[in-house]
This record gives structure tokens, C-alpha cells and sequence, in this order.
């Protein structure tokens, strides 16, 4: 019994410490078939599962904004659990991502934890901050003639839990027939199934960041 319980506290101040760290910063390339040229290098910003709370505040939150807009984005996607508290509590420390900058905006979606924290009140405060919040919907981004769609879905599980509304990537780019890319945000990747079906090129998420601890790594998504 000893043993195991030492385990587990050293096991809970390595996730301690990991989270309390900079957030580490992935540059990827996404091939896409038939890309039109003026999306080449069409640069997306994704911010994903921040948790702010307790253990990660305004500091923390204000040095990701500073980061993500070093990158001069195109494109700014955050795939939901920003916060771990209620809006009324945690304005304060959200304040910070008024200051995101990309050149065709920032876009945001609910993940499972802004339902545990009054869901509608959190989507209206990142309205307020100047992100737009995608839900079944998506909006059309035009690169010199290009068009690119980005839509996005609420939590899958959580969004037909509270509001009896289902998590639809095909909901979501009803109208974007004519686009000539299809960019779908959302929380799980266990939307990959609708937005195959809605013929999405790319899909962003969050949910399962590295760090889960087995078993859970087997369920997370």
C-alpha cells in the first residue's frame, strides 16, 4: 500500500509539472489534394484545452496569446475546454484572448468542459472577447479567389447531454458546396465519421492532448 500510494503522488506531480509548463509549440504541414495555390502555406493556429484554473491563469493564458500571434497566423482555431471554473469567476483571467490576432479571424468550439461550467455563459464570453463560436455552422474564408469553409460542432457527448442538440459535421457545411476547402472544428476526433461524410479535407481537435495516462488514453476520445 505504501508503494502504490507514493506512485501515485509522484505520478500526480509529474502531471503537475507538465501542465505547468510553456505549452510546446508544433509546426505540421498538412498535404491536401487539389490545395488551390492561394491556400499554399495558409497558416492555422490551433489552441486547444487550455484548462485555466487553479493550476494555469492569466500569465499563462497571456503568454499563449503572445505566442500564437509571433506566428502571424491566417487562421486562429481553439477546440474548446478553455476554463475550469464559471464565467463569473473567471473573466479576469480569459482577458488575455481579446488580444488574438490572425488575418481572417479566430474560431471556437465547445469541448466537453464548457458544459461542466454553465456552457451558454462561456460561449457568450468568447463572443465578447471577438472569437467567433462555431456551432453546426461554419463560415467562408475568400484567400484571392480561394474558398476555404470552416465549420465547427459542439462536444459530441456533452452538447446532446444539456441541450439535446447533436454534434452534426454535416449540419455544419450545408450551403458550402461551392468552397474549394472544407476546415471542420471540433473538440473529439471521434467526429472524423460526419466529417467524412460531409466531406471535410481537414479536421482539427482536442480532448486527447499529450499526457493522458493509461488506461484512460484508451477511452479519451
Amino acid at each position: 500500500m505504501p508503494l502504490f500510494f507514493i506512485l501515485m503522488v509522484l505520478i500526480a506531480a509529474e502531471g503537475f509539472v507538465s501542465a505547468a509548463r510553456p505549452p510546446a509549440l508544433e509546426n505540421v504541414r498538412v498535404p491536401i489534394d487539389d490545395l488551390p495555390e492561394a491556400l499554399e502555406g495558409f497558416r492555422i493556429a490551433q489552441i486547444s484545452d487550455t484548462h485555466l484554473g487553479p493550476t494555469l491563469g492569466k500569465d499563462f493564458i497571456a503568454d499563449v496569446v503572445r505566442r500564437v500571434n509571433g506566428l502571424e497566423p491566417d487562421l486562429i482555431a481553439f477546440t474548446g475546454d478553455l476554463a475550469d471554473g464559471y464565467v463569473e469567476h473567471m473573466r479576469p483571467v480569459v482577458e488575455p484572448l481579446r488580444d488574438l490576432r490572425a488575418r481572417h479571424g479566430a474560431f471556437f468550439v465547445t469541448g466537453n468542459h464548457e458544459y461542466y461550467w454553465r456552457h451558454r455563459e462561456w460561449t457568450a464570453q468568447v463572443r465578447m472577447l471577438g472569437i467567433d463560436v462555431l456551432t453546426n455552422e461554419h463560415r467562408v474564408v475568400s484567400v484571392k479567389g480561394a474558398k476555404l469553409a470552416v465549420g465547427g460542432v459542439p462536444d459530441m457527448r456533452e452538447s446532446e447531454r444539456f441541450d439535446d442538440r447533436a454534434s452534426d459535421p454535416e449540419q455544419a457545411f450545408i450551403g458550402a458546396e461551392r468552397v474549394d476547402v472544407k476546415l471542420l472544428l471540433a473538440h473529439r476526433p471521434k467526429s472524423l465519421y460526419g466529417a467524412q461524410r460531409a466531406g471535410v479535407h481537414l479536421q482539427l481537435c482536442g480532448h486527447t492532448p499529450g499526457g493522458q495516462i493509461f488506461p484512460a488514453t484508451s477511452t479519451a476520445w
